[in-house]
């Protein structure tokens, strides 16, 4: 009698496991979810700039409905400081949703800050490259800014049209702007130089500053002696393999540096 309850107890026992187990486990992963939700949109409503910066930049690896709806909002309006604007409209980019694209060009007609205005066109060519296009050809091109975010959106699209104005932006734009048009021609135009071989060996400049204005020249050169269209079309027919190498080249070179700074950090 005592075997045949503690048999019925074990079996008890065990379909409450097997039904409880994944529920329980539900649960727990749902509240996790809601800390985890919670800390991100503390970071987003944080008085630290830096803080809500990060916090959105999180959303490109990590994306949560919820925020990536509160910084759709922020960047509509709400937030104050242009440099976080900014990390609001390359974070829609970066995500590559269509669904984002409304909300930018909704912030083209209200937005004033240039700098930000540009990184909403380079956002809105990462979500939607057609619509992108024919917005940019339906807009007036009065505004330098507009023109510069208009410029980069082609060019990572693959389209050399503009790769002219970059470059005299480059020589003789604001700061800013000689900042943001060098950032974006060592990161678009500089693999299709390098694919032709016609890439600068010592031309001392990366993709964090503004170029010197000497160095710009010797691109701009060797820039018309190149059918620039063609090698993008090469270049965009393999971009998946080259994205492949590109990534595999910077696991290999960041894994270097790291044992580099372990072994002779002294």
């Amino acid at each position: 009698m005592w075997k045949t309850r503690r048999y019925k107890l074990l079996v008890g026992v065990f379909v409450a496991g097997v039904v409880l187990g994944p529920v329980m486990a539900r649960w727990a992963l749902g509240a996790r979810r809601a800390r985890e939700r919670a800390r991100r949109m503390a970071l987003l409503r944080s008085d630290d700039p830096q803080q809500r910066k990060r916090a959105a930049w999180s959303l490109v690896d990590d994306p949560d409905p919820a925020l990536i709806a509160f910084i759709r909002r922020q960047l509509m309006g709400g937030e104050q400081v242009a440099d976080v604007r900014e990390s609001y409209a390359w974070t829609l980019g970066n995500l590559q949703d269509p669904r984002n694209f409304a909300t930018l060009a909704r912030v083209l007609e209200a937005e004033h800050d240039g700098y930000v205005r540009a990184a909403v066109w380079l956002a809105a060519a990462r979500v939607d490259g057609a619509r992108f296009e024919r917005l940019a050809q339906r807009r007036g091109l009065a505004r330098l800014w507009d023109r510069i975010g208009i410029a980069e959106g082609r060019l990572l699209l693959g389209n050399v049209t503009d790769v002219g104005l970059l470059l005299d932006v480059a020589a003789t734009g604001t700061a800013q702007q000689r900042y943001v048009a060098g950032r974006a021609l060592y990161k678009w135009l500089r693999p299709l130089l390098e694919t032709a071989g016609r890439w600068p060996l010592s031309g001392g400049v990366d993709g964090a500053g503004a170029w010197p204005r000497a160095f710009v020249g010797v691109v701009a050169r060797r820039c018309e002696s190149l059918d620039l269209q063609a090698i993008a079309n090469d270049n965009l027919r393999f971009a998946e393999r080259i994205g492949r190498l590109h990534r595999d080249e910077a696991r290999i070179t960041n894994a270097r540096d790291d044992l580099a700074g372990l072994l002779f950090a002294r």
